[in-house]
């Protein structure tokens, strides 16, 4: 079971955080636990590190309607059961990607799903580890929706005649997340396909 001493550096660390889990000791056994189950399957030696891991990623993509020890559960559970499916090998490198990203992830209407589903496909095909990928993609979420990428796609629309390349609707509101990633796909493969094309009638 989780030492008294490490029980203590991690409730000291929650509480260093956000004093509010001083003023509920019920919140702060449950996720003081949770931490020590992650440190011990992320492998991490340090209450503070797995502490701000957890608290970033819970204060960009926590769910409002849900409550912190629910959501902390969530989170991770979903890292330690990928963790053991893909590259990423432990669920910490989960916790150093998405707290990078997921506040970028959050303003164009991604999840947590959506992060951990990009951070494996990343870890897998690139062989990244968990800093790099939170980088890379805070740098992609970023671009995806500024307003040079979005007047590019409009461009787009516009050459070949097909409303579905935009990026927001009529009334300027951005497409849900998976739209727009659908988007971005659709047109990476028209451009891609075109230039083989042109490859092959050289």
């Amino acid at each position: 079971g989780i030492q008294v001493t490490d029980a203590q550096q991690i409730q000291g660390a929650w509480i260093r955080i956000n004093d509010e889990y001083s003023k509920s000791p019920e919140l702060l056994t449950k996720i003081s636990q949770m931490t020590a189950e992650f440190m011990n399957v992320g492998e991490i030696e340090n209450a503070d590190e797995a502490v701000s891991l957890l608290n970033a990623s819970l204060l960009q993509l926590k769910d409002s309607t849900q409550d912190t020890a629910t959501a902390a559960q969530e989170f991770l559970d979903k890292w330690a059961y990928m963790a053991d499916k893909t590259a990423m090998g432990t669920a910490d490198e989960y916790g150093q990607a998405i707290s990078k990203f997921g506040a970028q992830l959050k303003n164009v209407g991604g999840t947590m799903d959506d992060a951990i589903a990009q951070s494996s496909v990343l870890a897998d095909t690139l062989a990244m580890n968990g800093s790099e990928i939170g980088n890379a993609l805070k740098t992609f979420n970023t671009y995806l929706t500024r307003d040079k990428t979005v007047k590019l796609f409009n461009e787009i629309s516009e050459a070949t005649g097909d409303t579905s390349y935009q990026l927001s609707y009529a009334n300027g509101q951005l497409k849900e997340y998976s739209d727009i990633l659908n988007t971005v796909a659709k047109a990476y493969q028209m451009y891609t396909s075109q230039g083989n094309d042109l490859m092959a009638n050289k």
